[in-house]
């Protein structure tokens, strides 16, 4: 069975067998203008992957924090929308090589509109 239609990945590029889903939770916890973070809970780790549908795309692609904090149960991901490209952003899902895919709950969408229009203004 599989939970993740959205876009095309390899599933070698996550894990070298079968993953099935995680009971942690995902989602952007916060939205600024020149960066965002993803939180985890129920997992503090620094071994996850991000995985994101970029704008007028239906492929799944993985973006590195530029930092990840660590407590206990909580994984904080701290993403700089500088090289993103504009548009809207979708988060898909988080993994750390343990077989258990962290899907994204509400909220998981995000643009990059803001940051431009700041950044324009600024020029």
């Amino acid at each position: 069975m599989n939970y993740f239609t959205n876009g095309n990945i390899a599933q070698i590029s996550i894990l070298p067998s079968p993953f099935s889903e995680s009971s942690n939770t995902a989602q952007i916890s916060n939205n600024l203008n020149e960066k965002f973070e993803v939180e985890i809970i129920g997992n503090g780790d620094n071994k996850f992957k991000f995985y994101f549908i970029p704008p007028f795309s239906n492929e799944i692609v993985s973006l590195n924090p530029d930092e990840v904090v660590i407590t206990a149960g909580k994984t904080t991901a701290i993403f700089n929308k500088s090289n993103l490209a504009t548009g809207y952003w979708f988060f898909a899902f988080a993994e750390n090589s343990s077989g258990k895919i962290i899907k994204s709950s509400s909220p998981r969408n995000l643009t990059m509109e803001m940051f431009l229009r700041k950044h324009i203004q600024e020029v």
